[in-house]
């Protein structure tokens, strides 16, 4: 009974106090929240995976121009191993079983093969790094780590390969100053 009551007080509260869902004060000393929305705002943990954290720390470039296409060939990585369904699995799976590749959709396949031609543009020194931080969301200093490299020197040793990764995989997708389409502009040297 006062379970009830205090789930019908919390609901109240919620509903007269529609900035409630901008986050505790816990979530904003550990993480930048970003308030986005109209009508009914909201917050976003914007630093809540490794890439994430390393954009707004200015880990990735000193250049923000360069960051962000860094940061944006990640992500378009990352969307694509998300929906090629190659995250790891939180739960059992209670379905028929049969995951090979008769059983994907064209969108999987689709994402699987642009994964794939991503991967072998960045070259196989680098795939580990990017899958390791990029797709897994583990840090770059782990990474290192788990390739002998300890210390301090280790995280900047992680650091400058996941660099070099995306800086390829932003080259690929074309991504950034050098690798960016111009529509309408012709390019041809005169």
């Amino acid at each position: 009974m006062a379970k009830r009551k205090r789930a019908r007080r919390v609901t109240a509260e919620r509903r007269a106090n529609p900035q409630s869902d901008l986050g505790t004060p816990q979530l904003k000393r550990h993480h930048l929240v970003v308030i986005e929305g109209s009508g009914r705002p909201h917050g976003r943990v914007v630093d809540q995976r490794p890439l994430d954290r390393y954009l707004v720390r200015g880990q990735l470039s000193e250049n923000g121009e360069i960051a962000r296409a860094l940061h944006e060939a990640g992500h378009r990585l990352r969307t694509d191993w998300t929906i090629a369904g190659l995250e790891p699995r939180l739960i059992a799976h209670m379905g028929p079983r049969g995951h090979g590749p008769e059983n994907f959709t064209d969108r999987q396949l689709a994402a699987r093969r642009r994964k794939d031609q991503a991967l072998a543009a960045v070259g196989p020194a680098f795939v580990p790094v990017l899958i390791h931080v990029a797709c897994c969301d583990g840090t770059a200093g782990e990474w290192a780590r788990g390739q002998g490299k300890r210390g301090g020197n280790g995280e900047a040793w992680g650091m400058a390969a996941l660099r070099l990764a995306l800086a390829a995989l932003a080259r690929h997708y074309r991504i950034g100053a050098e690798g960016r389409r111009r529509e309408g502009v012709s390019v041809a040297a005169d």
